[in-house]
């Protein structure tokens, strides 16, 4: 994973390194984790807001997020998913941990 000056995340396979596809971004990101099982990759911005973004093909599609008016205060500086538990965890500047249902995204 790369961000080009275009603020475009490139996402590659490993280990062929060959270019999955290119996540138009609509910021610098300050957190970013990938799901170990899930074809799917959590963003965090400075803002508090986080993007859920689906990897499958060439096209990523960004999953609508129902908890959009739950998210930070303060910049997220943490992701982490836990798929075993069908969670992701968040944390940010305003001092919370938030854990998700990856089940209601």
């Amino acid at each position: 994973m790369d961000i080009d000056n275009n603020m475009h995340m490139k996402v590659w396979a490993m280990p062929s390194m060959r270019l999955m596809c290119s996540v138009p971004l609509r910021d610098e990101p300050t957190a970013i984790d990938f799901s170990p099982t899930l074809p799917v990759c959590a963003l965090g911005y400075s803002d508090g807001q986080i993007r859920l973004i689906e990897i499958v093909g060439n096209q990523p599609k960004e999953i609508t997020n129902p908890h959009t008016l739950e998210q930070h205060i303060g910049a997220v500086c943490a992701l982490s998913f836990c798929d075993d538990l069908k969670v992701y965890c968040s944390s940010s500047l305003d001092g919370q941990l938030k854990v998700w249902d990856l089940g209601n995204r």
